[in-house]
């Protein structure tokens, strides 16, 4: 269970901007800035809303969740904006990811009650005295379930984040629309898990996992620690030098480098058709794992998932590469060269099923809405969950598969540094060999995770010299 350190209230008021109306703390931190993370821009636009966000002090990463709520008044002297939340101690866990998810999402039932007590008991809105004892856990919703929308957003795209965050680039997503706050916030999280190192016998030289950071603000660029994946509605961070990759939320997910950006030419990263068909596998499972769950005990909202087959899929084919003929000829080649893709039973002799699902920590959340009305009918089973850490279990023997392969090649190919990787090892890697992105990918992820002073890439066509 999350250790809360801290309790507070910030209020947005139109006439004076932001505030923290009241605090109170277990330790001696400071609460700077808190502020503009529980009341994101755009959130004036709802109701209520739920807010995680990441808080830095003295070097040290702290996580919190805030419960927002307005009264919506017509009249714009008499709105009232505000937001309750608890910051809590990280967790000291030997697993460093299960910490990233110490907010005290527990505690969100109970800071909503007394957040709609004091708004709606106090007409004079006197500063309220909340006590620690008042702040108590109730059974909430794990942040894996998540998933089905995750998946529903960003579609093959999923694969080139997962890639990108492998590679430990510093990324950060930018919530244009305003929406969503509390889901895309949980999807850094979710970048993250997918895209850890598993436990392996083979020692790799790059950080094991990405830093989740939540709903950061213009005050934290300069706290940010290395090989983040952020979340912002701070659309101006995208002129600073801070990161690498930039996910912007609009209408349609769009995946921009810095140097992109700061050039003015805004070239959008795609996936590839490899990605795409990958896609459809996962998807396909993860439709069939809601069902499976709308249809138990567990009384769960997957209708993005349940009501259509492919309601999305013309959003995300805007978003891959279309196959060149280069390739079609190519995938000709290989099936000769390297009798097909490498079957799975290759990588099942290197990879347990152990390794592939990961311990994660499932402490039980939930997002905008009536939280009395649902709260009664959220009851989440571990065996639930443990649909959805299948398919992050996909990504993780995906993970293994490269790691495994790629220091066979390295082993076998390397030379003065040098490693040569052709054209049918890609395809063996389950990587479009065509693909600029995926062989830049390949070349940067062996330099990241190996003692290697460069990667070449040769045409698979000399096998036919």
């Amino acid at each position: 269970m999350s250790e809360i350190v801290s309790i507070f209230l910030v209020q947005f008021d139109v006439k004076v901007g932001y505030k923290i109306v009241w605090s109170k703390s277990t330790i001696d931190i400071s609460l700077d800035g808190i502020e503009f993370k529980c009341l994101p821009s755009g959130i004036e636009e709802f109701s209520e809303d739920l807010i995680p966000f990441t808080h830095f002090h003295n070097d040290e990463i702290y996580y919190g969740v805030s419960k927002f709520r307005q009264n919506m008044k017509t009249d714009r002297d008499q709105i009232k904006m505000f937001s309750v939340g608890v910051l809590c101690k990280p967790k000291n866990n030997s697993w460093m990811p299960n910490s990233f998810i110490s907010n005290g999402f527990q505690y969100v039932p109970c800071l909503d009650d007394l957040l709609s007590d004091y708004i709606n008991g106090n007409d004079r809105l006197t500063v309220p005295e909340f006590k620690f004892e008042d702040i108590r856990p109730r059974k909430f919703v794990s942040p894996l379930l998540s998933l089905p929308s995750f998946l529903n957003r960003f579609g093959p795209l999923i694969f080139r984040i997962f890639k990108l965050s492998l590679l430990r680039k510093n990324i950060i997503i930018v919530n244009k629309s305003k929406r969503d706050n509390y889901e895309l916030a949980i999807f850094t999280y979710l970048i993250s898990i997918i895209s850890l190192i598993p436990s392996m016998k083979i020692d790799v030289k790059q950080p094991h996992y990405s830093q989740p950071l939540y709903n950061i603000s213009l005050n934290d660029i300069e706290k940010l620690p290395p090989h983040y994946i952020a979340v912002t509605n701070d659309e101006i961070i995208l002129n600073q030098p801070v990161y690498d990759i930039a996910i912007i939320i609009d209408e349609t997910p769009k995946i921009m480098t810095y140097e992109s950006i700061r050039s003015g030419k805004n070239i959008i990263s795609k996936a590839t058709y490899n990605d795409y068909l990958k896609f459809k596998v996962i998807y396909e499972e993860l439709k069939d794992d809601a069902a499976s769950i709308a249809n138990s005990s567990s009384s769960i909202n997957l209708s993005q998932v349940n009501n259509t087959r492919w309601g999305y899929e013309t959003s995300w084919w805007d978003n891959v590469t279309p196959v060149s003929w280069t390739q079609y000829i190519w995938s000709a080649f290989s099936w000769f060269a390297s009798a097909g893709q490498m079957n799975d039973d290759v990588v099942d002799r290197v990879v347990t099923r152990e390794d592939t699902v990961p311990s994660i920590e499932h402490p039980v959340i939930n997002h905008r809405g009536s939280f009395n009305s649902q709260l009664s009918q959220l009851t989440m089973f571990e065996g639930d969950v443990l649909e959805f850490v299948e398919i992050v279990g996909f990504f993780h023997k995906l993970t293994k598969k490269w790691i495994y392969l790629i220091n066979e090649i390295v082993m076998d190919e390397l030379y003065h540094g040098e490693v040569e990787i052709n054209y049918s090892d890609l395809v063996d890697l389950e990587l479009d060999p065509y693909s600029e992105g995926d062989i830049e990918f390949l070349k940067e992820f062996v330099m990241n995770y190996w003692d290697v002073d460069s990667v070449e890439i040769s045409s698979g066509l000399k096998f036919f010299c």
